[in-house]
């Protein structure tokens, strides 16, 4: 069991244990969200708990969308613990350990900001010290986060920490924990720019904001079409080929032989008609050009965005957003303050296939202001969203006709809540993209 911790912390599970740190899922009962505990017994020593919350805390300072946010950490009668954001899913060494490496996908929008998130640290002089595939957690409704923080370290330097990070990335990516062969070799959709960027970040000629700034500029490798190595129907084209062939030939031939008035050859010629034809005037189309693709508009993932708080927003609900079914809904956390007194905003992210032309979000709370915003990608820095469009919410909808954006992501950024009977929150019944 944790030291004893505040009473507004409710354990609800063990996770397991880091090194010589103990981790549980709890509930912060005052704020009604999980958080995860990272907590230290009383067979440790003083110092040690002493560099725990020192390291705790200098993180704490820092703030990136990468970075998993710390929110508290102390000493207490036998023992330390610290409180940090959950997010669920699974470390990448989980991922690893089940088999499953990090797509060209997920690296390309993950990776350069994970090395943003280790900059910024730095840029505060805070060191992480052991950097490896577990203190990478990934869920599918967040971006990757760094995290596992307090561990001792097994570095001192912010040349190491790079390093690792470099040496974890291409793990991530390859599951190569020996050789460490080029990643472009490995798997494909991956460019030679990525190698060079890893290589030199392990050497120590690029810092964590070269290695960010080197991966962000890595161009988008297609991946080569994958070929069946099983039967396929077009083995048997040359067949029916040769078959026609034949067919033909013997056709003919008995044509040949039935003489030059067989009617097969020379087939008998309509009746001259006297009645006069009907002239049709010439066939015409009327071509429109349309500003985006018929290609299927689909939105393949929905992930949070929290960058001012605490990166959760019922995440366990998004689904509930395109279920197709307007009469469940996806909310905003209560507060009890007007939102802009608390942070500049929270928002949900869709990841959308196509070029959509539409934009609906269904049964919306009247009084929400919003934003539309897009990126390509996930930006390290919240100004790199464009925005789209906004406005305030009346009539419980809001419907917006798009620009032409080609994949990446769309944000529903939500900047004022309205108030209800107990507190400022916002309920979305439906998201929906069409072409």
């Amino acid at each position: 069991m944790p030291p004893p911790l505040p009473d507004r912390y409710r354990l609800e599970q063990r996770l397991g244990r880091d090194g010589d740190i103990e981790e549980w899922l709890a509930t912060d009962t005052l704020l009604d969200r999980p958080v995860l505990i990272r907590a230290l017994g009383p067979e440790t020593t003083s110092s040690r708990r002493e560099q725990f919350v020192m390291s705790l805390r200098g993180v704490s300072g820092v703030a990136h969308m990468h970075l998993a946010n710390v929110y508290t950490a102390a000493q207490v009668e036998g023992g330390a613990y610290s409180v940090t954001e959950w997010t669920g899913g699974v470390t990448m060494q989980d991922r690893l350990n089940g088999g499953e490496t990090m797509t060209p996908e997920e690296f390309i929008t993950n990776a350069a900001g994970l090395a943003g998130a280790l900059a910024a640290m730095h840029r505060a002089s805070v060191l992480h010290g052991m950097i490896d595939p577990s203190a990478v957690r990934f869920s599918k409704a967040h971006p990757a986060k760094l995290g596992a923080f307090g561990r001792l370290p097994t570095s001192t330097d912010a040349a190491a920490d790079v390093a690792a990070l470099a040496d974890t990335l291409q793990i991530c990516l390859t599951g190569d924990t020996a050789a460490f062969a080029p990643p472009s070799q490995l798997v494909d959709g991956v460019s030679p720019t990525v190698d060079e960027a890893l290589a030199e970040a392990r050497s120590g000629v690029l810092d964590a904001r070269g290695l960010a700034a080197a991966l962000q500029a890595a161009p988008n490798v297609p991946k080569a079409p994958e070929r069946s190595s099983g039967w396929t129907w077009r083995w048997l084209t040359p067949a029916f080929l040769l078959l026609a062939l034949a067919a033909g030939l013997v056709t003919l031939g008995l044509l040949l032989s039935s003489g030059s008035d067989s009617p097969a050859l020379f087939p008998a010629r309509p009746p001259t008609s006297t009645t006069p034809a009907t002239i049709l005037p010439p066939m015409t189309t009327t071509s429109t050009t349309t500003p985006h693709s018929t290609s299927a508009v689909s939105i393949i993932k929905t992930l949070v965005i929290d960058p001012y708080g605490d990166n959760v927003e019922h995440d366990r609900s998004l689904p509930l957003l395109t279920d197709g079914d307007i009469t469940t809904s996806w909310r905003t956390e209560r507060y009890y303050d007007p939102l802009p007194l608390i942070k500049k905003g929270v928002g949900v992210a869709f990841v959308v296939t196509g070029t959509p032309a539409t934009f609906r979000a269904k049964a919306v709370s009247d009084g929400t202001t919003y934003s539309l915003l897009w990126a390509q990608e996930i930006p390290t820095d919240f100004s790199g969203w464009t925005r789209i469009a906004g406005g305030t919410v009346a009539g419980e909808s809001i419907s917006l006709q798009l620009p032409r954006r080609t994949g990446g992501l769309w944000l529903l950024w939500l900047t004022e809540l309205p108030q209800q009977d107990d507190g400022y929150f916002t309920s979305i019944g439906e998201i929906e993209f069409g072409s």
